[in-house]
């Protein structure tokens, strides 16, 4: 009966404090490395993903490289334009993209201008992400 009486008096008695760490919030481009699902397109059963490497976005299909993938390589990414833009270097394809939770929406040019938004007429193909667990 001394153990929980004990036990109680110190629950209410120390009191729940804050981490006094400030907790910073990584940047976008920390937020989006990793593996990323493509929910919108073809439903057919073969896992397509999106993979941001510190340096590279490359399409995956089925854990493998896309062999016929025009979109893959090297990316720069301005956080500083809103919305956010990206090119990729190997084609010269540009686009825009923003990060809701584990939900990555990203619009690309098909060699046109940049897209201006993100509503599927505004954009030359959309495609809508979720974030992969490890």
């Amino acid at each position: 009966m001394r153990a929980v009486f004990l036990i109680a008096t110190f629950a209410v008695a120390v009191p729940i404090r804050e981490d006094p760490t400030p907790r910073q919030e990584k940047p976008l481009q920390e937020k989006i490395l990793g593996d990323w699902r493509i929910d919108s397109g073809p439903n057919d059963g073969v896992l397509r993903v999106l993979r941001f490497t510190a340096t590279d976005m490359l399409i995956l299909v089925d854990g493998k490289p896309w062999p016929d993938d025009a979109y893959s390589g090297p990316f720069t990414m301005d956080v500083a334009q809103n919305p956010v833009t990206f090119d990729i270097q190997r084609n010269k394809y540009q686009g825009i993209l923003k990060l809701e939770g584990d939900q990555l929406t990203v619009c690309l040019s098909l060699g046109g201008p940049r897209p201006t938004g993100f509503n599927p007429d505004q954009s030359g193909s959309r495609l809508l992400l979720s974030r992969l667990k490890n």
